[in-house]
């Protein structure tokens, strides 16, 4: 992140920095090395999320066979992205970029998530990605993939947040619509007290029927204001 900082500095010399967080810096990177090519930006991003997607199942480089020719393998060199390997096969020049493009991968539905925690060494090698992943894409996309890891191995989750939190995410973000931020905080805790299992007995707001308490929510000036409810009335 140092180097990509100075290229950012440099670029923008005696002018205020405009990149809030690490995500912000990658995403302001790649569009330049991205941009003005011959080949449509979005179509190189399908090409490197597959390479990203194979180098982190193989931890490892990527045969150019597998990935792209012509136009598109000259565009993909010229980005700087990616480098070329003995042996006519491809790698990312920085580990960052192989995260970020495996991000792409996971939003794209490219990657699933249920696949994924079937083998646990796979999901290790996806940490970084999923930790990107988690950060500064869509909530909806972030949901899919993400819960099934939660419900599966809690432990694992839970790490890849502490990882995810403070690193990545996008400067700015406010709560949004207070009922629809209340159902993903619902939808998140059914999540976390399934994958504990009998421990999320202890939790307050797990009804004895294994159900999740009504939240009651609250958004003023981009904050989200939030109250279990834990009375013995039913409701939902």
């Amino acid at each position: 992140f140092a180097l990509l900082l100075a290229v950012h500095l440099r670029d923008r010399a005696g002018k205020r920095a405009t990149v809030a967080t690490q995500a912000d810096l990658i995403r302001e990177f790649v569009a330049k090395a991205l941009g003005h090519r011959a080949t449509p930006i979005e179509d190189l991003e399908g090409l490197l999320a597959r390479l990203a997607m194979l180098a982190i199942d193989r931890d490892g480089p990527v045969a150019v066979s597998e990935i792209g020719v012509g136009a598109d393998l000259r565009a993909l060199l010229e980005s700087r992205l990616v480098v070329p390997e003995s042996g006519n096969s491809l790698r990312f020049t920085l580990r960052i970029f192989t995260e970020w493009f495996g991000a792409i991968a996971l939003s794209c539905g490219e990657i699933d998530g249920n696949a994924l925690v079937m083998n646990p060494h796979r999901l290790e090698r996806w940490r970084g990605a999923i930790a990107v992943f988690l950060s500064a894409f869509n909530d909806q996309e972030v949901t899919r993939v993400f819960l099934s890891i939660v419900v599966a191995d809690p432990g694992f989750a839970s790490e890849i947040l502490q990882d995810a939190i403070g690193k990545y995410e996008i400067e700015g973000e406010t709560a949004g619509d207070a009922l629809e931020s209340g159902k993903r905080i619902r939808l998140a805790m059914r999540a976390w007290s399934d994958g504990i299992g009998l421990v999320s007995a202890r939790f307050s707001m797990r009804r004895p029927d294994g159900t999740i308490s009504p939240l009651g929510t609250a958004s003023r000036e981009g904050w989200l204001t939030t109250g279990w409810y834990l009375g013995k009335e039913t409701k939902d």
